[in-house]
């Protein structure tokens, strides 16, 4: 008997506070981008926006020595109570759906990692380091597809082009360690017809 595939959505919450900044800021930049699949959420947005501006601005005020990690403490507890309880939320989404695809790709706009019978499934879109300075992005095929790559240096609130291409293997150098990017991609199919390409 076939195992039930039962896609679930794993958050990857860090344990730290800074780290857990730039993390839940992919969560509301995916939410904000799909306004109409998640409007249920609560806390809405805006909201979360706040908890994590709070959090940063708490993490900032303990390495100037202007704050205590007490109150930091309690904005980070809220910060983490808020986005499990978006997971929460999310998954609930993800099981009023019928289609397998539906459910793998609503987990994947949330941003979060789809478990399936205990297995990890490749996402669509990723980066790795490769050597110093250069992170690598590598995203799933699309027929006939130009891919267009973007990273931001502002954790989401500007993007700026790196290239748009064929290639679904992207090296990007001039990364500086120490520093938080961000990166996202978009395929755009049959926009110009009758061009071939013989690469």
């Amino acid at each position: 008997m076939a195992k039930n595939k039962q896609p679930v959505l794993v958050m990857d919450l860090p344990e730290s506070a800074e780290p857990l900044v730039t993390r839940g800021r992919l969560f509301l930049l995916n939410v904000t981008s799909n306004p109409v699949t998640f409007a249920s959420l609560d806390p809405i947005a805006s909201i979360m926006k706040t908890t994590l501006d709070n959090l940063e601005a708490g993490n900032l005020a303990i390495k100037r020595k202007l704050g205590t990690s007490a109150d930091r403490n309690v904005i980070w507890s809220n910060a983490l109570d808020d986005l499990n309880n978006w997971g929460s939320q999310v998954m609930v989404l993800v099981r009023k759906l019928t289609s397998y695809n539906d459910q793998v790709a609503l987990i994947q706009a949330f941003g979060g990692k789809v478990k399936v019978n205990g297995k990890f499934l490749k996402p669509p879109f990723g980066a790795v380091n490769t050597s110093p300075g250069i992170v690598t992005l590598g995203k799933t095929k699309v027929p006939s597809g130009t891919n267009e790559y973007q990273q931001s240096f502002d954790l989401g609130v500007t993007w700026v082009a790196i290239i748009s291409t064929h290639y679904c293997k992207v090296p990007v150098s001039g990364q500086v360690k120490g520093s938080t990017m961000m990166y996202r991609t978009r395929a755009t199919v049959g926009l110009i017809q009758g061009v071939m390409d013989n690469n």
